[in-house]
């Protein structure tokens, strides 16, 4: 396996990401290998003032390669010499950007790339150049990565490398010349260090599916009634996801419910825009449905009683017609504990067959802040199945969860040790806030994003310590709106009520009251770094 540098792609791991993809790939190269990923340094003379490859990659002997990669779609238009990238014009060809790139690579090398065979190839891990058009002017076929080539990378890349081989004839370094040479590149590498580089190390040993979630999708396909109960960071949200898009393959039409519609809308937007999995929260839902039928209900019935979700609602919904394109073959509830029990006895009428459609549930009565809970939808009839195994959290955030909710969470035996929790206990309101900036300073400072930090709060914001607060140093803080994203260039802030059922790298949660439930839902929605702010009801 090759060296790689930084040893974890220091993002979030994302398969639409194209330079995740390559990054994963390239890792598998025979040991002699080392990578680099996203070098960036100043140019010199002859070269660009600043520059960032995507790729170096060093046999160790004789070639040093730039590798340019562009995702998508990429199309290129020979009669007005432009690239495209999914149908929009790239400002940069990605040609004249790896050349641009190399040139400054060997200025920066000095020297020491004098018996290297220095060159740069294009990669394209999308799509593929058909057999029977050429390559574009100025750039041969073997020094163009395709997404087929990416399948033996070692190959591809001895083809490009043969090229230059060949077209300067240098005879390569030295072990110790190689040595210094790796040297210098991690010099000039601005990578995140200190908690960034942890946390994006745990990231990458905490993406696993355990044995215990594969069996309960083989239980999710063969009972048609199922009840699914597991402690936060089990999997629950992820295995609905996977069960309604295996059944969406088998040709199924699928309804996938939350009580939250940040997850639901976040959920739906993952899904992508083929997809005819219908994702949505039960309120939605049943808006849609009775608007079809009865337009004005809605505006002359939702102000007139206070048990007009729990009784109203679903009256209502049980009143008006169900005809065939109502219906689902199947349903999933996720978020299960949050759903009023005469809620699960409506939606069995929009079934298309009450023996054979799926229904399945996903729940943890211990994340119950709404008070909904009360017991299983079809009592003893209902197959069930337990997930023990949190892959979600660090070791370290599980145990205190443990410690402090007595629970019996068990963690899963490849997740990472992490960082032990921080607990804060601030005097005052304004020793709150000092310590908050204090520590998300560090944060920052240390290469964390500030799309990886949400802060959780059990007040308004105007109520709570955050109240005034608008900002960090240089980076805003907003509330969560209805989308989150882990890429957001600001701090974000959220109740648990709207974060429930998502998840952050790290996690601040400002504890004004002593809740139990609510308290272990928001410290579980930590996947790396937990930092918990207690007894702020007493700060003045």
């Amino acid at each position: 396996m090759a060296k790689t540098y930084p040893e974890f792609f220091p993002r979030e791991p994302n398969e639409q990401d194209p330079e995740f993809e390559v990054f994963q790939i390239l890792k598998n190269l025979p040991d002699n290998y080392s990578v680099f990923y996203s070098k960036k340094f100043k140019g010199g003379n002859h070269s660009k003032e600043e520059c960032e490859i995507d790729f170096i990659v060093f046999d160790g002997d004789k070639s040093l390669l730039c590798i340019e990669v562009k995702g998508g779609l990429i199309e290129f238009d020979g009669a007005n010499n432009l690239w495209l990238q999914n149908g929009k014009d790239l400002k940069v060809s990605p040609d004249r950007q790896a050349s641009s790139a190399t040139n400054s690579l060997i200025e920066f090398l000095g020297h020491h790339a004098k018996d290297l065979n220095v060159g740069w190839c294009v990669c394209f891990p999308n799509c593929s150049l058909p057999d029977h058009v050429s390559a574009p002017s100025g750039l041969p076929k073997a020094i163009i990565v395709e997404e087929g080539g990416l399948l033996e990378p070692a190959k591809a890349l001895s083809l490009v490398s043969n090229y230059y081989n060949k077209k300067f004839k240098r005879n390569g370094v030295t072990k110790l010349t190689a040595q210094e040479i790796e040297k210098k590149l991690n010099r000039g590498i601005g990578f995140i260090q200190k908690i960034g580089v942890r946390v994006a190390r745990d990231l990458q040993q905490i993406v696993q599916v355990t044995e215990e979630q594969l069996e309960v999708l083989e239980d999710l396909r063969l009972n048609p009634r199922i009840a699914v109960k597991g402690y936060a960071g089990s999997g629950k949200t992820l295995l609905a996801q996977e069960f309604a898009r295996r059944l969406e393959e088998d040709g199924k039409r699928v309804l996938l419910l939350f009580f939250n519609r940040v997850i639901a809308k976040s959920v739906r937007y993952g899904f992508g825009r083929d997809s005819k999995i219908e994702c949505s929260t039960f309120h939605s839902f049943a808006r849609h449905q009775i608007s079809k039928y009865d337009d004005k209900w809605w505006a002359e019935s939702s102000s007139k009683s206070g048990e007009f979700w729990n009784e109203d609602v679903p009256l209502k919904l049980a009143d008006i017609p169900v005809n065939a394109e109502d219906q689902y073959d199947a349903i999933i509830v996720d978020e299960g504990q949050d759903f009023k029990r005469n809620w699960y006895d409506t939606l069995e009428l929009y079934l298309s067959s009450p023996e054979m459609s799926h229904f399945s549930v996903f729940y943890d009565e211990s994340q119950d802040i709404f008070g909904h809970w009360s017991d299983l939808p079809w009592g003893s009839s209902a197959a069930k199945k337990v997930l023990t195994k949190n892959c979600r959290n660090t070791k370290a955030i599980v145990s205190y969860l443990n410690s402090i909710f007595d629970g019996e969470i068990k963690t899963f035996d490849q997740s990472p040790l992490g960082a032990e929790v921080v607990v804060r206990k601030p005097k005052s309101s304004s020793d709150a806030v000092e310590l908050l900036k204090r520590d998300i300073t560090q944060l920052l400072a240390d290469g964390v994003e500030p799309g990886q930090i949400v802060i959780l709060v059990d007040q308004p914001k105007s109520e709570s310590v955050l109240a005034g607060v608008d900002q960090i140093g240089r980076v805003a803080i907003e509330g969560i709106g209805t989308k989150f994203s882990s890429r957001s260039r600001s701090l974000r802030y959220s109740s648990i009520r709207r974060f429930k059922g998502l998840e952050s790298d790290v996690v601040f949660a400002l504890q004004s009251h002593d809740c139990s439930n609510q308290a272990y839902a928001e410290c579980s929605r930590a996947k790396i770094l937990l930092y918990r702010y207690i007894g702020l009801s007493g700060c003045e």
